[in-house]
């Protein structure tokens, strides 16, 4: 499941905020419904690009959002560090996709830390990793 998302204009949430929610409130309750086995944060290395935040989670089988789905929407997603009582959807634009995976190729071993699409532009993403231990 890939998700982008952005502030939308004129937020009062700071990025920082939004940052340390995501990392330390919301991302750990995703990963405590055993859905979710894994996320990646990717943080856009251009700055012109619309959406600067990407997460990618990995899901064991699609199946589980089909049937559990609902613990994952049942997650709180307020928080006493937001400038107001609303859900963090008053503060944010997102788009969230699934994904079946069709093929891997591998030529060498990426980086932990970048991600690039185009060799010829240098890295596009960095990242950070969350899983469950």
């Amino acid at each position: 499941m890939q998700t982008l998302m952005k502030l939308k204009p004129g937020s009062k949430l700071s990025p920082e905020t939004l940052e340390k929610w995501w990392e330390e409130e919301y991302l750990p309750k995703m990963l405590e419904t055993g859905i979710v086995k894994s996320a990646r944060t990717w943080k856009a290395a251009d700055p012109k690009y619309e959406h600067q935040d990407m997460i990618i989670y990995q899901l064991p089988d699609v199946a589980a959002i089909k049937s559990r789905g609902k613990e994952l929407s049942d997650i709180l997603r307020t928080s006493d560090s937001f400038p107001t009582d609303g859900p963090v959807d008053d503060f944010i634009e997102f788009e969230s996709r699934i994904y079946s995976l069709v093929q891997n190729y591998e030529v060498e071993t990426q980086s932990e830390s970048t991600f690039s699409i185009d060799t010829a532009t240098g890295p596009l993403l960095t990242r950070n990793s969350f899983s469950m231990r």
